[in-house]
């Protein structure tokens, strides 16, 4: 709980402990389950929606597939397509993923997704940020989300410069 709101942290379908299916974890369904979630929890209101990386991704395909839910988007992590570095980028997760080792795959995302201020001012907690992250995820989670949710080049409907037009709420990027 915050001083002036609630405050709901929300963990992923194929992320972390969850323990929803993870046949489909394709964008729509993650927009599902947080309808569900909102609706399960009695939430009727549009909520302020925060996303880093994926979680980005997917709090943007809410914004756009359910406007009404969504009042103000903050996006961090999210770039507007893969230009030849987000494709070798992605080309090297996939890679690595390949071998099993989760801990080398949260090791080469570090330098991929977090900005050089933030791993110098963090470059005491890496290690266990690693740990921590190959403790709560699993190798068949995370390649059911590597193979149906990074397919997003500038044809797919899930691409966010083919989402953002449609976001209605204020955002800050």
């Amino acid at each position: 709980m915050s001083a002036q709101r609630p405050v709901l942290v929300y963990e992923a379908r194929g992320q972390g402990q969850t323990r929803l299916a993870t046949r489909d974890v394709s964008p729509p369904v993650h927009v599902g389950d947080f309808e569900h979630l909102l609706d399960a929890l009695g939430v009727t209101e549009p909520v302020d929606l925060c996303g880093f990386s994926f979680g980005g991704r997917i709090a943007l395909g809410i914004a756009a597939e359910r406007p009404e839910r969504v009042r103000r988007l903050v996006l961090s992590g999210v770039g507007a397509g893969r230009g030849a570095l987000g494709r070798v980028i992605l080309r090297a997760w996939r890679e690595t993923l390949k071998t099993g080792d989760l801990e080398a795959l949260a090791w080469l995302s570090l330098a991929d997704t977090l900005g050089p201020r933030y791993l110098e001012a963090n470059e005491s907690v890496l290690a266990a940020f690693v740990k921590a992250t190959v403790r709560r995820n699993s190798y068949e989670t995370t390649a059911a989300l590597f193979a149906q949710t990074l397919d997003d080049g500038p044809g797919s409907p899930w691409a966010p410069l083919r989402l953002a037009p449609r976001v209605r709420a204020p955002c800050c990027c």
